[in-house]
């Protein structure tokens, strides 16, 4: 994915379902002997507006809404047909 500084993206945290907004607030390009690395550092919206490492970040990230809801819709059917599934399993065996 592709960051900008002062751009807004969307967290899907692996461990919630939670959605986190964060900020791109930071570019830091770094040349070493083997060669150009380049991270980027994101402010989360928590009260005291925790700066952290992009790639420290657990998830699912999007760039808009409209892929992060596309995202969230396939993994609620998802969620939603194995549901299903085991239910008709149940069902059949009684």
């Amino acid at each position: 994915m592709k960051y900008k500084v002062g751009q807004i993206f969307y967290l899907v945290g692996a461990e919630s379902a939670r959605v986190i907004p964060f900020r791109i607030i930071e570019e830091v390009t770094r040349t070493t002997l083997s060669g150009v690395e380049k991270s980027f550092i994101a402010e989360l919206p928590d009260e005291e507006r925790t700066n952290i490492d992009v790639s420290k970040l657990k998830g699912a990230v999007f760039g808009n809404v409209r892929d992060l809801r596309s995202h969230m819709v396939e993994n609620a059917t998802f969620a939603i047909d194995s549901m299903i599934k085991s239910a008709k399993e149940i069902s059949s065996k009684i």
